[in-house]
């Protein structure tokens, strides 16, 4: 996530992230990215039921979040819904 950033040239508007994933959680990727993208938008996903995560681990603030396993017509619904708020 932060190499694909970085290695991007242009802006970068939204954050699609599972929230549990090895070395970096997405709610780290996410605290990070902000940090050069102020206002990243963001879609969190995951297969673990919310109330089976970890609280520390689940988006900070204002944020979409999307359960696996999902159509993807539901993934652009949230796509469109993050982008728009």
């Amino acid at each position: 996530g932060m190499k694909v950033a970085a290695d991007h040239s242009g802006a970068v508007d939204l954050l699609i992230t599972d929230l549990v994933m090895p070395q970096m959680n997405g709610r780290e990727l996410a605290v990070a990215l902000k940090k050069t993208y102020p206002a990243l938008k963001v879609l969190f996903m995951s297969g673990y039921a919310s109330d089976a995560l970890d609280p520390k681990m689940l988006p900070p603030g204002k944020s979409a979040f999307l359960q696996k396993p999902f159509k993807p017509e539901h993934l652009l619904q949230y796509v469109r819904q993050a982008l728009e708020s």
